[in-house]
């Protein structure tokens, strides 16, 4: 953790938000002992340590959705559909609901649907592409 902050910070500078994009799959999986574990505990506690780290200053956190007719879904084989791969839409749900429970929890505010960040920060990136503006994302 401390290394990946390390590098980022080098990068950051005054005055730019750092916001981080994650999509919520729904996809879980097993212990052991056959109970359902989202991601494994290494990382969850990476995720959870970032998050408290209050390093970025905005989350996006979006639901994997696959449309008929869309390019992802159309070169995803049908089993990748079926929730063999990708979870079922409750498994998305919940997976989710728990990435936004530790992002609140860290201390970031809900300001959209789908964004968080800290208390009087929103990221740009969000504003700009709701009206159609460019934007460079990497």
């Amino acid at each position: 953790m401390t290394d990946f902050i390390r590098g980022l910070r080098e990068i950051k500078q005054e005055n730019m938000v750092f916001n981080f994009d994650f999509i919520a799959f729904g996809k879980f999986g097993e212990t052991r002992k056959g109970e359902a574990q989202l991601w494994d505990p290494g990382k969850i506690d990476f995720f959870d340590r970032f998050a408290k780290s209050q390093f970025a200053d905005s989350f996006s956190l979006y639901t994997l959705e696959l449309f008929p007719g869309s390019t992802w879904k159309s070169k995803t084989p049908d089993q990748a559909i079926s929730g063999t791969y990708y979870g079922s839409d409750d498994d998305i749900f919940t997976e989710f609901a728990y990435l936004k429970d530790i992002i609140l929890d860290a201390g970031y505010q809900r300001y959209e649907s789908s964004n968080f960040s800290k208390p009087g920060v929103s990221s740009i990136h969000n504003r700009v592409y709701r009206t159609m503006q460019n934007y460079i994302g990497f």
